[in-house]
């Protein structure tokens, strides 16, 4: 539930309403994955920094956070084409975003998800946040992005896939 509940949340903070509207109907699972990927490392430095002043010194997040994020940055540079242009596409086409340079959008997204993500944990939130990053460290970064969207999407099965902030195409449309 927290990583839905945060990953959706972060999403769709990033995203104004305006730009929302313009959107294409879904974003295929490829493309969100991508961009997922691109915007780990900001997510769990993140959750980290939010989260170190009510975790205990052993956990996880404050023993090994930032080099999980760290780990992550290479991944996240390669799927940042495919992630650029999904951000491009859900903010609306070209005009509204497409002309920031790569630097200056990955920074706005990169805050505006983070920020997002971390403006509703607490400190049971970060306990939790902890145990899960802990559990899922081993994962590769496309393993991680893979289970965010895939509880994104199952989220989405009360028929709204398509509609909101973070519009994600049911698997079985895109495979027809």
């Amino acid at each position: 539930m927290i990583i839905r509940r945060l990953t959706a949340a972060s999403l769709a903070a990033a995203i104004p309403a305006a730009a929302q509207a313009q959107a294409a109907s879904c974003i295929p699972p490829a493309e969100a994955q991508a961009l997922l990927t691109s915007f780990l490392p900001d997510i769990i430095r993140s959750v980290e920094e939010t989260c170190r002043p009510s975790l205990p010194a052993d956990a996880f997040l404050i023993r090994s956070g930032g080099t999980l994020a760290e780990r992550y940055n290479a991944e996240a540079q390669r799927a940042w084409k495919t992630g650029r242009a999904t951000v491009v596409k859900i903010g609306g086409g070209e005009d509204l975003f497409g002309k920031l340079d790569d630097e200056t959008m990955r920074k706005v997204f990169g805050a505006g998800i983070s920020g997002e993500i971390t403006k509703g944990l607490k400190g049971g939130d970060c306990l939790t946040a902890d145990r899960v990053l802990e559990a899922l460290e081993p994962l590769p970064p496309a393993n991680m992005s893979m289970l965010i969207r895939v509880v994104l999407e199952a989220g989405s099965r009360d028929g709204k896939a398509g509609k909101g902030k973070f519009p994600l195409c049911p698997p079985e449309a895109v495979r027809k």
